[in-house]
């Protein structure tokens, strides 16, 4: 599908095109244009609000802005206020001297197709391409933001709930304070992936893999498997499952590293085991690199 849908855009983007740019002379176009904004905050110096725009051209009314959707029926454009609300926010604070001349959606309907018992897969696609470029007006809408749908309180308002949002976002990092939003671990798209670690099921820990540079079986690993003492991290602080923090308390006390660890950290015998080993073969190759440097 998303192979026709590209197919039909590419066929149909001059119709498009002419429909976004209306009365303009286009200096400038560009696609999926990474852009980084300053998001102001009341505890921190600032947030970095990074967005990426699907289409933005420069012309000599200003600033003309396109977003790509796709939906399996006509959207209700009043839905996608929000993102119209950040795109403005991007543009005001990277080009405050170029106005906003036009925002719109330009958005492709799913079409279900189904493969035919003389299909082969060409043909079956051929046929996909050929309904998204014959039937235009019933597969793509065009959604121009007028100014009456766009209330510039709501926008402020919408800019301001951000700031707040980043500012608990980066506290709850800073502080650790990590939670489980219980009530959306299982939705209409199913179970999260992380189901059975939330509601603690029995060997949970078989299901996942953590990145954990260790050196196991004569060989390096960027991950390893989970043990039942990885679970643990949900709810509580002091858990010894990552090497780093195993060589960082060797650095403070190279000689009772392990006494302090147990009698600190939640502990897994055998992962300690594995973190032991790693350390005296990191310790082996960084004392083989010195010798065979000759300066």
């Amino acid at each position: 599908m998303a192979t026709a849908m590209a197919h039909g855009f590419k066929i149909h983007k001059d119709k498009i095109m002419s429909k976004v740019l209306e009365g303009c002379a286009i200096e400038e176009e560009n696609h999926e244009l990474f852009l980084t904004s300053d998001l102001p905050s009341i505890p921190y110096d600032h947030h970095e609000f990074v967005g990426i725009l699907d289409l933005l051209c420069k012309t000599d009314k200003g600033w003309i802005l396109m977003d790509y959707k796709t939906s399996s029926q006509t959207p209700d454009w009043k839905c996608y206020i929000d993102q119209i609300y950040r795109y403005i926010f991007q543009l005001k604070t990277n080009f405050p001297d170029i106005p906003i001349y036009r925002l719109g959606i330009i958005n492709i309907k799913k079409s279900s197709l189904y493969k035919r018992k003389d299909d082969t897969n060409q043909s079956f696609l051929d046929r996909y391409k050929q309904m998204y470029e014959t039937d235009f007006d019933k597969l793509f809408d065009y959604h121009e933001f007028k100014d009456c749908e766009i209330d510039l309180n709501d926008y402020d308002k919408y800019i301001r709930n951000l700031k707040y949002m980043s500012d608990i976002a980066a506290s709850i990092v800073a502080n650790k304070s990590w939670f489980i939003n219980f009530n959306n671990v299982e939705g209409k798209y199913g179970k999260s992936d992380y189901y059975p670690i939330f509601f603690r099921q029995v060997d949970a820990y078989k299901l996942y893999k953590i990145r954990d540079k260790v050196y196991m079986r004569d060989q390096w690993f960027e991950e390893r498997g989970c043990c039942d003492l990885d679970m643990k991290v949900l709810f509580e602080d002091n858990v010894m499952n990552h090497f780093y923090k195993f060589e960082q308390e060797y650095e403070k006390d190279s000689m009772h590293y392990l006494d302090t660890i147990k009698q600190n950290y939640i502990v897994d015998d055998r992962l300690l085991k594995i973190y032991e080993n790693t350390l005296q073969q990191k310790l082996k190759e960084s004392s083989e690199e010195v010798k065979d440097d000759p300066f």
